[in-house]
C-alpha cells in the first residue's frame, strides 16, 4: 500500500523541507513553489506519495486566483485519493483562525479528522 500525502501551509513554512525529511531525500525545492509538485519514495519499507503544494500568503489581499487554482489543482494529483493532509505551521507563529478557516475554504470537501498539524 502507498501513503498518500498532501503538504498544505502559508509561504516559507516548510512544506517543502517536510515533504524532504518524510522521504528522507532532496527532491522538493526549499524556495518559494509556483506550481504543485509529486515526488514518491520508499521509507521504513513503505511507499509514500507526498504532493507539495505552493503556499498562500499571511494577508488575503495578497493572494491570488492562480494559486488558488493550483492548490486545489493538487486533489486531482492523486486519484485515489490522500491518506492524511499536514497542514505544516512552524512552532515560532501563533496559529491563527483565519489561516485554518482559508484552509478549510479551499478544501470544504476534506474532513478534518485526516488533517495532521506537523509543528516544525
Amino acid at each position: 500500500m502507498t501513503v498518500r500525502l498532501v503538504l498544505l501551509g502559508q509561504k516559507t513554512f516548510g512544506k517543502s523541507a517536510t515533504g524532504n525529511t518524510l522521504l528522507r531525500k532532496e527532491v522538493f525545492a526549499t524556495c518559494q513553489n509556483e506550481y504543485c509538485q509529486v515526488e514518491e519514495g520508499e521509507v521504513a519499507g513503505r511507499r509514500i506519495t507526498v504532493i507539495d503544494t505552493p503556499g498562500w500568503y499571511m494577508n488575503v489581499s495578497q493572494c491570488n486566483q492562480k494559486t488558488d487554482e493550483e492548490i486545489v489543482r493538487s486533489l486531482s494529483l492523486s486519484p485515489l485519493g490522500f491518506h492524511a493532509v499536514l497542514l505544516v505551521v512552524p512552532l515560532d507563529l501563533t496559529f491563527y483562525n483565519d489561516t485554518l478557516k482559508s484552509v478549510f475554504h479551499i478544501y470544504s470537501e476534506w474532513r478534518q479528522s485526516s488533517t495532521i498539524c506537523p509543528f516544525i
